[in-house]
Parts: C-alpha cells; sequence; structure tokens
C-alpha cells in the first residue's frame, strides 16, 4: 500500500506540475528559468518548455542520491541547458552520475554579502553570551542532524578538557531530527560537558557571536560548500573542519585553517591551544581575506545570458 501511494503522489504531483509550468510559461517572456534546489524545484523547472533552464546543485549528490527516493535524474538533467555546481567538488560528485552531459555543467561559489555579515557582527547588543576571554571559546553553526555530526561535540570537547584546556563550546542552530538532538544531550551528560558544551538553539543573528569565537569548529560528514566556513572567513575566525569533500577548496591547510577525520578534531584544536604562535598565524592570514562575489557573478551572468 505504501508503494501504491507513492506512486500515486507523485503521478499527482507530475500532473500539477504539468500543469501549472505550463501556464506561468505561456503568460510571460522570461529570459531564463532557475530551479535554485535539488528534488521538487528542479522536477517542477523540468515541465517547463523553455531555451534557457538553469539547474542549481548545492549538496553533495552522492550524499543526495543515498538519502533520496529519486530514481535515476538522467531524463530529467538533460533537458537543462546548465546545471551549477557550488564547488568543483560538487560537479564532481554529480559528473560520476551523468558524465554524458559534463558540457554543460559548471561550478561557481555562492554569492555572501560580505559587508551584512560584517555590520551584523558589531550589533553585540544582540549577544547575549557572556565570553570568557580566559578560555578558549569555540562555535560550531549548523542544524541538529546527522549530517552536521554534532552530537559527536561532547566527547571532542571532553578530550580538550582532560588533556588541560579551559574551554568553552557554543552550538548555534536549530534542531533538524529529534533522535540526533536527543543524542547530543545525552552525549552531554555521558562526558560530563554541560559546564563547557553551550546549546544556544536557533540565533537569527550568529554573526555576533561568532566574531567573539576563538574557533569555528565544523563537524559535517559531508558538505558541498558550507557558508558559515567561509563567513567565519570574512569575520577573520580561524576555522578548523572535518575533511569532507569540499573541503580542500575552502581553506588552505595549515595556511588559514584545517580540516582532519572527526575523530583527529581535538588533537588539532588542542594544538592550535598549545601553539599560539600558530593560531596567530591563521589570524594573521585572515586579516586580508576578502571574499570575491565579482567572479562569482561573472559566472552567473554568463549562464543567464547564454542564450
Amino acid at each position: 500500500m505504501k508503494f501504491v501511494a507513492k506512486i500515486t503522489r507523485y503521478m499527482y504531483q507530475d500532473f500539477l506540475f504539468k500543469m501549472i509550468s505550463r501556464k506561468i510559461t505561456n503568460k510571460k517572456h522570461y529570459d531564463a528559468v532557475i530551479a535554485y534546489s535539488e528534488g521538487v524545484p528542479t522536477r517542477f523547472v523540468y515541465y517547463m518548455k523553455h531555451h534557457n533552464k538553469i539547474a542549481w546543485i548545492h549538496c553533495d549528490y552522492a550524499s543526495y542520491r543515498e538519502n533520496s527516493t529519486s530514481a535515476n535524474e538522467a531524463n530529467i538533467y538533460e533537458t537543462f541547458h546548465s546545471i551549477v555546481c557550488v564547488s568543483e567538488y560538487t560537479k564532481g560528485s554529480f559528473l560520476k552520475f551523468y558524465p554524458d552531459i559534463s558540457d554543460k555543467v559548471y561550478s561557481a561559489y555562492n554569492i555572501i554579502d560580505d559587508q551584512m555579515i560584517k555590520k551584523q557582527s558589531q550589533y553585540q547588543s544582540e549577544c547575549n553570551v557572556s565570553f570568557d576571554k580566559k578560555k578558549f571559546n569555540i562555535i560550531s553553526i549548523g542544524r541538529i542532524d546527522p549530517i552536521k555530526q554534532l552530537s559527536a561535540i561532547p566527547a571532542l570537547a571532553r578530550e580538550l578538557i582532560d588533556a588541560g584546556s579551559e574551554i568553552c563550546w557554543y552550538i548555534i542552530g536549530p534542531v533538524g531530527t529529534k533522535d540526533e538532538f536527543n543524542l547530543l544531550k545525552e552525549n552531554l551528560n555521558r562526558y560530563d560537558v554541560q559546564d563547557s558544551v553551550k546549546l544556544l538553539g536557533e540565533i537569527i543573528n550568529p554573526y555576533c557571536f561568532l566574531i567573539n569565537a576563538n574557533l569555528l569548529v565544523n563537524t559535517s560528514l559531508s558538505e558541498a560548500n558550507p557558508y558559515v566556513i567561509n563567513e567565519a572567513k570574512i569575520l577573520h575566525i580561524p576555522v578548523v573542519c572535518t575533511n569532507f569533500g569540499s573541503a580542500k577548496e575552502l581553506l588552505d591547510y595549515g595556511v588559514n585553517g584545517y580540516y582532519e577525520p572527526l575523530d583527529k578534531l581535538s588533537k588539532r584544536i588542542q594544538y592550535l591551544i598549545d601553539n599560539p604562535d600558530n593560531y596567530r598565524a591563521l589570524q594573521e592570514e585572515l586579516a586580508t581575506f576578502t571574499y570575491d562575489n565579482d567572479i562569482i557573478l561573472s559566472k552567473i551572468y554568463f549562464l543567464l545570458n547564454k542564450y
């Protein structure tokens, strides 16, 4: 019955997509039609008759396929005139599934409003945490779900504390899945780090917190091109992250940050705490960092005006 219900739902969804997409494209002229996310938006645009359809891939496509109920989407992506992946790693991941359409697959990083980030970081009245400057303050930002692996933080914090480090680790982000959130809370008790690891929940302006941190730590299992790492770099905050596929594009290892396997993260953090000269070298490198939106925009303009 579940199988029948699923098939029926998809058939009804496709019928609606066909009907609505035709009405939209028949009423007005568009220079381009963009499916800005995988899944439903891409399937919807698939039914639109247009000479310049563009699909965006914001995920590690291999991970998406592994966790998706969708079948092979080759027939869908073949109808698009351009496919934009948010990193070279993401592009490679996508092309492993669809090598025959490589001539229309591009990479373009995310556009980031760096001036807004810098401005919001100065709104310290919105920061309700009193950072102890005598401690090494760490921040992790993301949804609390399995792919982000935030439930691993209590164990990492315990390793740092046992090594003699005085830390405070803040986790900012909404609950993605209850099981992962419950596991995170259980691990706080299991490793007895309730006083050192603080769950701040979802926050509208995380930048006023991030600017006060000594380090951003990203524990994700997989990432296409996480905004938060570039946001930290814009605020000149050093980064340590797991060695997910796109990490090498985001960080110059040992120059402006580090990427390591999850079980090596605490040792790398400890190294930065114990070696302040190395930590300051990361800060000095990041002090000159600027995010170049112009290069990204030039790629997007090219695709928008391709036909």
